[in-house]
C-alpha cells in the first residue's frame, strides 16, 4: 500500500496530594490510546502526509476533572 502504520498505548496515574475539593487532594488515572498512518507513497520532496486518531480517558476521584478526549491530526513527516 506504500504506508506504514503505528499503534500507541500510555497508562498514567497522577497524585496531588493536596486539591481544593477534596481533603484527601486528587488522584487521577488515565488511559490514551492511538493510531498513526504515515503515507510514503505520496512523498513530495521528502515530505509524505500523516493522519492520526487518539482517544484518551481519565478518571479521578474529583468528578470535575473526568474528560474524555478525541482527536484527530493531519500532518507531515519526514520521509527519509
Amino acid at each position: 500500500m506504500g504506508g506504514k502504520a503505528s499503534v500507541y498505548g500510555k497508562l498514567e496515574y497522577r497524585d496531588f496530594p493536596t486539591s481544593a475539593y477534596d481533603a484527601d487532594g486528587r488522584q487521577d488515572a488515565g488511559v490514551t490510546i492511538g493510531a498513526q498512518l504515515h503515507l510514503t507513497q505520496y512523498d513530495y520532496m521528502g515530505f509524505s502526509p500523516t493522519i492520526g486518531v487518539e482517544a484518551r480517558h481519565v478518571a479521578s476521584n474529583v468528578d470535575l476533572y473526568d474528560r474524555e478526549e478525541y482527536g484527530l491530526s493531519i500532518g507531515i513527516k519526514s520521509s527519509f
